[in-house]
C-alpha cells in the first residue's frame, strides 16, 4: 500500500454513497442537516462493510463520520479496525491520534503521533508530533519542530515554511521561558503563536500552566483563567490565539 498524505483533505469514492465525499478531518462541527446527513451516510457504510469487511478506505470512512458527530470511541474503533489490516498506515494512525486528542488521552494520542512520523516521516507528521512532545518533553518538542521545519525546506511549493519557522522560534522561546521557571508565561507564548490547536490540547496547556506552583502572579493567572473561559465558548474544534480576540 502506498502512502497516504495526512495533510490533505481526503477524497474517497464510495459507490454506496454515489459520489465524491469531501471530508474535512478536524473540524467536527456541523449542523443539523449535516448531521442527519452523516448519520445517514454512516449507516449506509455499515451496510457496505456487511460484504465489504476488508475494504479500508470505506473504514476509513466511517471513522471520519462517527468523529464529525463527535463519536470518538466509534471512530477509534474503526481506525483500529484498518491498522489490524494495514498496520503501517499513517493515515488511520493520524485520525486515530486526533480522535485520541478529543477524547483527552494525550498519551494514547502522543503514541499513535510517534507512529504517524514512524510511517510517514515528513514536515506535517513532525510539526502534529511537536505539538504533543509539549506536554512531555519541550526539548524534544524543539527537536521535532525543527526536523518538520528542514522538511517544509526541502518542499517549499507545497508548504507554509514561514508558518513553520514561527513554531519553531516559539517553541525555541518556550524552552526558554521553561528553563528559567517561568512556566505561565511559556504556554502563554505557545498560546499566542499562529499556530492553530485543537480545543481540547489548547486547554490542557493552559490547566497546565495554572497548576504549576510557579505561576503565581497574580496578572498572569488572571490572563491564564480568563483564556480557559474563551477557549471553553469558542464553538469550533480548532483554534488560534487570534480567533479568541
Amino acid at each position: 500500500m502506498g502512502k497516504k498524505s495526512i495533510t490533505a483533505t481526503i477524497l474517497i469514492f464510495l459507490f454506496i454513497i454515489g459520489g465524491i465525499v469531501t471530508i474535512n478531518l478536524l473540524d467536527n462541527s456541523t449542523s443539523q442537516a449535516e448531521s442527519d446527513n452523516s448519520e445517514r451516510d454512516i449507516k449506509k457504510i455499515e451496510k457496505y462493510l456487511e460484504d465489504n469487511e476488508d475494504d479500508t478506505s470505506a473504514i476509513l470512512e466511517l471513522g471520519v463520520r462517527y468523529f464529525r458527530e463527535g463519536k470518538f470511541e466509534q471512530s477509534i474503533e474503526q481506525y483500529n479496525r484498518v491498522i489490524d489490516i494495514e498496520p503501517e498506515n499513517p493515515l488511520a494512525w493520524h485520525r486515530l491520534a486526533n480522535s485520541y486528542v478529543y477524547m483527552g488521552e494525550y498519551e494514547k494520542a502522543y503514541s499513535a503521533r510517534k507512529k504517524v512520523v514512524e510511517y510517514d516521516p515528513n514536515a506535517a507528521s513532525y510539526m502534529y508530533l511537536s505539538t504533543l512532545d509539549v506536554l512531555y518533553d519541550s526539548s524534544t518538542a524543539l527537536t521535532n519542530s525543527k526536523k518538520a521545519l528542514d522538511l517544509a525546506r526541502k518542499n517549499p511549493d507545497q508548504e507554509d515554511v514561514k508558518s513553520y519557522e514561527k513554531w519553531v522560534n516559539s517553541l525555541t522561546k518556550f524552552n526558554e521561558q521553561q528553563a528559567s521557571g517561568d512556566i505561565g508565561n511559556s504556554y502563554l507564548t505557545l498560546i499566542k503563536s499562529d499556530k492553530t490547536f485543537e480545543k481540547p490540547l489548547l486547554l490542557e496547556f493552559v490547566k497546565t500552566a495554572l497548576e504549576d506552583p510557579s505561576t503565581n502572579d497574580g496578572l498572569i493567572k488572571k490572563e491564564l483563567e480568563t483564556l480557559t473561559q474563551k477557549i471553553k465558548a469558542f464553538e469550533g474544534n480548532l483554534i488560534s490565539y487570534s480567533m479568541l480576540n
